[in-house]
Formats: structure tokens, C-alpha cells, sequence
């Protein structure tokens, strides 16, 4: 069990995203704010866990990777479904992914290191999103950090391959 306990802790990720979005929709923004919580919580934990249990592997970390994936363009695409941001901003959270999806199959290692930085604040925006969600200024405010925060992550990624290849 030990080796796929870290699984286990990413997988919650997955499950508490259909959950969060019906809990939103509902209008029951306590219960949203636990599961998101716990949604951020197991993204903290699994990796950590991993390390400790000395079951780190490759298969793993993508395995993680692409659930923040999910989680963050699940809850953006629910955002733009409903209006809350322009579903633009959802097509971009798409493409962040394809580019490191693909640069990291081509490049053998690349590490972002902004790259878990710039997933915790797109993790924080949705939190300000729910905690804030009548309020037009903080949804402006946060709207303008995410672009801000998916263009530099884009940015910042191709660079680091042209500085590669060079």
C-alpha cells in the first residue's frame, strides 16, 4: 500500500473537483471552501510523501502534474462556462499545459522552477475566486494576476529552451 499512498493523496485532487464545482453551483461555498482546501492540501502532501516514503518516480510526478492540470482547467473552464472569466482564459491555462507537455517530452529534463510557483498562484486565484466569488473588483484583480501569471509561465518556459538549444 505504502508505494501508492502518494497516488492515493493526488487522486483526491481529482475526485474533490466534480464535488467542488457542484458545492459552487449549489451556492454552498463553505463546504467548497473545505474541499478546496483539501484539494490543496493533497497537492502540499503527495509530494512530500512521496519523498518520505521513498517511492518517488517519474510516473508520479506526472501523475501530479497532469492532476493540477485537471484541477486548474477543470475549475477554469467551470469559470468561463458560467461567466465568472471570459473562457479565453481557460484556452490559455490549455496551452501553458500543451508547451510543457510537449517541451517535456522533447527536452529530457526541463525544470521550471517558477513552474510550482506559478501553479500555487493559479491554485490562490481560484481560491480568491470562490472565497470572493460576488465581489467584480477582486474577480478583476484576480483575473488580471492569471494572465499575468499564464504569461509568464509561457514566457518564462520558452526562453529556457531557446537557452537550451543554444
Amino acid at each position: 500500500m505504502a508505494p501508492y499512498l502518494p497516488s492515493a493523496v493526488t487522486f483526491l485532487r481529482l475526485i474533490a473537483l466534480p464535488l467542488l464545482i457542484l458545492t459552487i453551483t449549489d451556492r454552498l461555498f463553505f463546504l467548497a471552501d473545505v474541499l478546496f482546501i483539501i484539494a490543496i492540501a493533497s497537492d502540499l502532501f503527495d509530494g512530500y510523501l512521496a519523498r518520505r516514503l521513498g517511492v518517488a518516480s517519474r510516473l508520479g510526478t506526472a501523475f501530479d502534474v497532469s492532476t493540477d492540470f485537471w484541477f486548474i482547467g477543470g475549475m477554469f473552464l467551470y469559470f468561463g462556462w458560467t461567466g465568472v472569466y471570459p473562457i479565453w482564459v481557460f484556452i490559455l491555462m490549455v496551452l501553458m499545459f500543451a508547451q510543457f507537455a510537449l517541451t517535456s517530452l522533447f527536452i529530457r529534463i526541463i525544470y521550471d522552477p517558477f513552474g510550482k510557483y506559478l501553479g500555487g498562484l493559479l491554485y490562490g486565484a481560484i481560491g480568491l475566486t470562490i472565497l470572493f466569488s460576488g465581489q467584480q473588483l477582486i474577480r478583476n484583480f484576480t483575473l488580471v494576476c492569471t494572465v499575468l501569471i499564464a504569461t509568464i509561465s509561457l514566457l518564462y518556459r520558452t526562453l529556457y529552451i531557446i537557452r537550451k538549444r543554444a
